[in-house]
């Protein structure tokens, strides 16, 4: 084929359909250099310049030349600016740069353009998000579920409302997924052929449920769900904490210490199964436990933190575990530790004078 293009060039090299046609042939075989010539061939002989210029926003792009990307995709718009491609793809500029609103904004316009691409309000969720634009990121992904319901739009839809505290919400459609991937088929849910046959994975589905159910203090479903993805994934530590969280809620102590002391062995800088353990062991009275599994995280935490050459970080998973600490020190009727420990804690956290205690009884397209 390509002989044949080329043989065509040399006949007439000034034929915008020959030079388009070699491009392409070259863009689709991902040799982008080549194809690149090609296309400014036709800038310089005219023609429909619109599509050139998107093509080559799009080859510049794949080689992370933004500024090139960028410049090419505006002068496609101002060819054309009724192009909802050139539009989108300015949008995937921008937000690859982590320019959100301005992403919103173009994204916007190419849905204007071309109504019903689900992927465009996924997008717009995206962005919208980043941008703490809490109302619209939710409509934008109702609308792309709408659309096309996917497991990815519907966990984006679902966490938006876990972040609003819209529980019942979140938990109503991860059931119906659930529902549909467990035990629909195409025949019972013909409206629902595309989520049926999308990449459905499970095991995020159970997790995001178990969680929503944990909120609403529905304990024993957030276990069976949880344990649904510690099943699929057996070094997936966050499920072994929140399966640890669940059993302490409903007094199965020893349950939630085997649990939470997993998910530390799994991953022990992740913090939430050490506070949690800490607050296990305080509240049993069992204090050296408590000390023993904070002052291991530490050890840990500064042994990255010497090997990554960087500074000891001091979130508020840190600041609880301090607090803590020094807690189950004086509990003990070690004050020295206890005075270290609270010495540290408020070193790290100067700039918050009367700290009470913190232990209480969040593509494309070409």
């Amino acid at each position: 084929m390509l002989a044949k293009l080329e043989s065509e060039y040399q006949k007439n090299p000034d034929s915008i359909e020959t030079n388009r046609a070699i491009a392409e042939y070259y863009f689709n075989n991902d040799m982008l250099a080549e194809a690149e010539l090609y296309l400014l061939r036709m800038l310089d002989i005219d023609g429909e310049k619109n599509s050139t210029y998107n093509k080559l926003g799009v080859i510049y792009f794949k080689q992370s030349q933004y500024d090139k990307a960028e410049h090419n995709f505006m002068k496609a718009l101002e060819e054309n600016s009724k192009i909802a491609e050139a539009h989108f793809n300015l949008a995937f500029v921008y937000q690859a740069q982590e320019r959100f609103a301005e992403a919103l904004s173009y994204y916007k316009e190419a849905a204007n353009i071309e109504r019903g691409d689900p992927e465009t309000y996924y997008l717009m969720g995206q962005c919208a998000q980043a941008v703490n634009m809490l109302d619209e990121a939710e409509a934008f992904f109702a609308e792309s579920f709408r659309l096309a319901p996917t497991t990815e739009t519907a966990i984006a839809l679902s966490i938006m409302y876990i972040i609003k505290e819209k529980y019942l919400e979140a938990e109503d459609l991860l059931t119906f997924i659930l529902d549909l991937v467990e035990n629909g088929t195409k025949e019972e849910h013909p409206q629902d052929d595309q989520l049926l046959n999308s990449d459905l994975d499970e095991k995020s589905l159970n997790f995001a449920l178990g969680l929503v159910l944990a909120k609403q203090g529905k304990y024993m479903n957030a276990i069976k769900r949880l344990r649904k993805t510690a099943m699929m994934d057996e070094r997936n530590e966050r499920a072994y904490n929140y399966l640890g969280e669940c059993c302490a809620a409903i007094g199965l102590s020893r349950e939630a210490e085997s649990l939470l002391s997993k998910a530390n062995r799994l991953a022990p800088q992740y913090p939430l199964p050490v506070i949690n353990l800490g607050k296990l062991y305080y509240d049993q009275g069992k204090y050296h436990r408590a000390i023993g599994v904070i002052e291991q995280y530490g050890s840990v935490k500064r042994e990255l933190a010497d090997s990554d050459d960087q500074s000891e970080s001091h979130d508020p998973e840190t600041e609880v575990m301090y607090e803590l600490l020094r807690m189950s020190y004086r509990a003990i009727g070690n004050e020295a530790g206890a005075a270290a420990a609270w010495k540290k804690f408020s070193e790290a956290n100067s700039d918050q004078p009367g700290l009470t205690s913190l232990i209480a009884g969040s593509p494309i397209e070409d």
